[in-house]
């Protein structure tokens, strides 16, 4: 059932910004407790220093540029608490 619901969320997102229609998960990280059935979402921001969204990165035309305009790094507070340790823009 669990990969049920994350492929749901996946494919949602994705049509979101095929379609052009509501607000994709830009910046910003939905997490889901299967246990409990709850959603957590958790906003990002970008990391001026990443070599792949960062302030000097190249736009190679791969991506429509939500990625280097919008978040990528743990929120300060997130990062101390040890949410989102990993997380990446790539």
């Amino acid at each position: 059932m669990l990969p049920g619901v994350i492929g749901v969320l996946q494919a949602n997102e994705a049509l979101k910004i095929l379609v052009g229609y509501g607000e994709p998960l830009v910046g910003r990280l939905l997490m889901f407790d299967a246990q409990s059935t709850t959603f957590r979402e958790l906003k990002l921001r970008r990391d001026p220093h990443c070599p792949t969204c960062g302030d000097g990165a190249k736009d190679d035309g791969a991506r429509d540029g939500a990625a280097k305009s919008e978040a990528a790094t743990p929120e300060p507070a997130l990062q101390a608490a040890g949410a989102g340790a990993g997380a990446a823009c790539t």
